[in-house]
């Protein structure tokens, strides 16, 4: 389950909080007639630009390697978590967010009021710089990528900027 897999000591630097309790079976006096579990708790992690990725040049890595992903989506591939599945990152010439499958295995994206997205081995995609929610299928995963509502834009901004210089200065070749 991703939500356990967000809590690894690999993805500390990324965690952010979680909501509900852990998923349980309840006993059969608190149950309809049907097995029935309480709702699966909510694990949330959040991309900073104080923490870098491993790799400048690829942006945070997801999957289930932990010794080339930044972010751990499960412990192996058992689930079909690629071991390096997608990486998420910008371009710097319009500061575009971009996700882009690095997997065998489609990705597939749902964005609200749009047709669904099946982004292939290699391919990649920019996602909108408003507030929504996204849903990406990652084998039998299921994750939401919120682009939330900034209080401050400008200070997103100012905080991409100071990301963006320290990156070009650590590889000038990413401009």
């Amino acid at each position: 389950m991703a939500s356990q897999a967000f809590l690894l000591k690999h993805n500390e630097n990324f965690f952010a909080r979680t909501r509900g309790e852990p998923t349980r079976r309840k006993k059969r006096a608190q149950r309809d007639t049907t097995p029935q579990y309480d709702a699966p708790s909510q694990v949330e992690i959040r991309l900073r630009t104080d923490v870098y990725p491993r790799d400048l040049t690829k942006g945070w890595c997801f999957g289930s390697d932990s010794s080339s992903c930044d972010i751990l989506l499960d412990v192996d591939k058992s689930r079909g978590v690629s071991g390096l599945h997608f990486e998420i990152d910008h371009n710097w010439r319009s500061f575009a967010v971009l996700i882009r499958n690095r997997s065998r295995n489609p990705l597939t994206m749902m964005i609200p009021c749009q047709e669904v997205d099946q982004i292939k081995q290699g391919e990649t995609r920019a996602l909108l710089n408003e507030p929504c929610m996204i849903s990406l299928s990652v084998g039998l995963l299921r994750l939401i990528l919120e682009i939330p509502v900034r209080e401050d834009p400008s200070a997103y901004n100012r905080n991409l900027r100071v990301y963006y210089e320290k990156a070009i200065t650590a590889i000038p070749s990413l401009v």
